[in-house]
């Protein structure tokens, strides 16, 4: 059988008894036109997939279970810290008025350089998180 016989044979019945009476050029172009019509409904076979088993399915639900835990864990390690932090920086603060609280000025110079610096990476960080989202 040859290659445009082949080819033919994958075409419905009705196709393939109207092609053989065109000549060779338009019989080619036709088949080149129904092969990009049926690619469109008839989905290609991924070899990949053709090699799944159970087994395979069943690893990949473990897994994505065990990313699912993962990610809760982060989560709550990412919380943790958080609160850590903000409870350091409220201790610190309350230190910090406590000892200076006869020195008021020096307190006012302190807290000025301080949210100017807090400002500064805060504008920093919007900056860049801008400059990153438009790109994507």
């Amino acid at each position: 059988m040859s290659d445009e016989e082949n080819k033919l044979t994958h075409m419905p019945e009705e196709f393939q008894d109207a092609l053989k009476d065109l000549p060779e050029d338009k019989r080619k172009n036709i088949y080149r036109s129904f092969s990009m019509v049926m690619g469109g409904i008839i989905p290609q076979s991924n070899p990949i997939v053709d090699k799944l088993t159970k087994e395979h399915i069943a690893d990949i639900i473990k897994n994505s279970e065990n990313e699912a835990e993962r990610s809760h864990i982060d989560a709550k390690q990412n919380r943790i810290c958080v609160l850590t932090i903000a409870i350091i920086l409220i201790i610190s603060f309350t230190v910090l008025v406590c000892v200076f609280r006869n020195h008021i000025q020096d307190i006012e110079n302190l807290l000025t350089h301080l949210m100017t610096f807090v400002m500064g990476i805060a504008g920093g960080y919007g900056f860049a998180y801008k400059k990153i989202n438009s790109e994507n």
